[in-house]
């Protein structure tokens, strides 16, 4: 992965200078991110499976649907759009995302010692396709997985050990999430 410049931001997520990725995580600091999940009607949420060795959690394969840093100058929603499109290979407008929560966060990485501390917003994606019919990133996507939101939060335990999600997963935010999928 290329070592690019990233905005830097404040407590009240304003642009304050940039910093070159590597020294953003090296040092922890705060930065912007998106997260895109796609959800089917049935309630599925669907699932990327990454190829191992990742820079974050090299051993964690299951994360989002979709998911990046935001470039310089870009905002939550260009980057969305973005990034969808280069890991799933799907087109989507803006009107068919949905912003759910935008939160900061600050995630410890001990597989590499590094520290991502962000601004992340989470959309939406109403998915009524396959999942065969996702593309995954060249390089970093190995495929897509759905799971029924659930049957994640019945069978985290083995979904951890099975499917080596990535540790936020099991945070506050995302089990609210998942509960909300599941009661429609």
């Amino acid at each position: 992965m290329a070592d690019t410049f990233l905005d830097l931001i404040n407590e009240h997520d304003e642009v304050i200078g940039q910093a070159l990725r590597s020294e953003i995580h090296a040092k922890g600091l705060l930065h912007r991110e998106v997260h895109v999940w796609f959800v089917t009607p049935d309630k599925q949420i669907i699932f990327q499976i990454r190829k191992p060795s990742p820079p974050k959690f090299p051993l964690r394969l299951l994360d989002a649907t979709a998911g990046g840093h935001v470039e310089l100058g870009h905002s939550y929603l260009e980057t969305a759009l973005k990034e969808v499109f280069e890991e799933t290979g799907i087109e989507v407008k803006e009107e068919g995302l949905f912003l759910y929560k935008k939160i900061r966060a600050t995630e410890l990485f001990p597989e590499n010692s590094k520290t991502n501390a962000v601004f992340r917003a989470t959309y939406i994606y109403k998915f009524a396709g396959n999942v065969e019919g996702l593309t995954p990133e060249a390089g970093t996507g190995k495929g897509f997985i759905a799971i029924s939101a659930e049957d994640f939060l019945n069978k985290a335990e083995w979904i951890e050990k099975e499917l080596n999600i990535i540790p936020f997963l099991h945070e506050e935010e995302m089990t609210t999430f998942f509960n909300e999928v599941a009661n429609g």
